[in-house]
């Protein structure tokens, strides 16, 4: 799913610059097997100019019939039935999956067996997100993010690791040189392939606008995040030396959440997975209403923070 947010600035109904700003989007609209959907009364808003400014949210799905030409389609990949595409295809009922009866016999390996090598450890029961990663510790003024930045280097001690987290979380503490994309697939670098520790801080989530699209289209909290930061997780994990097959030490993996950890231990069979314990639970309920005498945000304040949390993401 492609999602397309249209900040804007309305003069008022029919403006040229609001068309200006929208214009940008046509191409996706255009688009023949697509299909393009938008909230009614936010684009009713924005073309009657009853909302000066603001954001519009298109959602764009990609629809099985741009294959629909051809006599076979082969759909391969790693988790490929917990992949967006599967899922949202497979919900909206816009194509039958079937396990190829030829590719499927000539694969290495279904599930993973070196799992008795690898140890899953997780820091929170919660989620994760970038929101929470930037809770400050009012004792000691850091951010939650660099508190687990600095847990992380003690737990592992001078042992090597990979590493991937959010663009602007730049962890000046870790080595930059075993820092991995958010998007890692096909990433077969020897120097990866010679570590056996990863640890990964990112948090993936689509915004709240397509997370609720996603819901109503019948995707659960879960698969949302499965589709969307598990599989990352996944990928990152697998440029270590876990990809190679006749590797025998001890792989150490440390994400941030338990349904994380559990979900990566699914694939491997025979892992182990241990909850560590970070020290860090003054950020525990946190979230909430603001201390009495503590003034609440401004609009503009409001603004700016979703600003860069959108640039965190992105």
């Amino acid at each position: 799913m492609t999602t397309a947010t249209i900040y804007y600035v309305s003069a008022g109904a029919g403006s040229g610059k609001t068309h200006q700003l929208i214009g940008h989007a046509a191409t996706i609209v255009k688009t023949h097997n697509r299909t393009v959907m938008v909230e009614t009364a936010e684009y009713n808003a924005l073309l009657n100019g009853k909302r000066p400014k603001g954001e519009l949210n298109f959602f764009s799905l990609l629809r099985a019939e741009v294959v629909a030409d051809y006599r076979s389609v082969t759909f391969m990949g790693a988790n490929a039935t917990e992949t967006e595409l599967f899922i949202l295809w497979a919900a909206l009922s816009e194509a039958q999956f079937v396990e190829h009866p030829q590719l499927s016999k000539g694969l290495r390996f279904t599930q993973h067996g070196n799992g008795h090598r690898l140890t899953v450890n997780f820091l929170f029961e919660n989620e994760w997100s970038i929101s929470r990663s930037r809770r400050v510790d009012p004792q000691t003024g850091k951010t939650l993010l660099e508190a687990v930045g600095h847990f992380v280097m003690d737990q592992l001690g001078k042992r090597r690791f990979l590493w991937v987290a959010n663009k602007a979380a730049e962890m000046p503490i870790f080595d930059q040189n075993d820092r991995l994309p958010a998007v890692s697939h096909g990433l077969n670098r020897p120097h990866f392939q010679s570590c056996d520790a990863v640890v990964s801080l990112i948090a993936l989530v689509h915004n709240h606008a397509s997370a609720k699209f996603l819901g109503m289209l019948g995707l659960t909290d879960a698969q949302v995040r499965t589709v969307i930061c598990y599989q990352s997780e996944y990928q990152a994990i697998m440029r270590c030396s876990l990809r190679q097959p006749a590797a025998t030490a001890p792989v150490t993996v440390i994400v941030p959440s338990r349904a994380s950890a559990e979900w990566l231990a699914s694939k491997f069979d025979g892992c182990a997975v241990a909850k560590l314990e970070t020290g860090l639970d003054w950020e525990v309920g946190a979230a909430g209403r603001p201390k009495s005498g503590k003034a609440p945000k401004t609009a503009k304040q409001r603004m700016r923070e979703m600003r860069e949390r959108r640039r965190a993401e992105a």
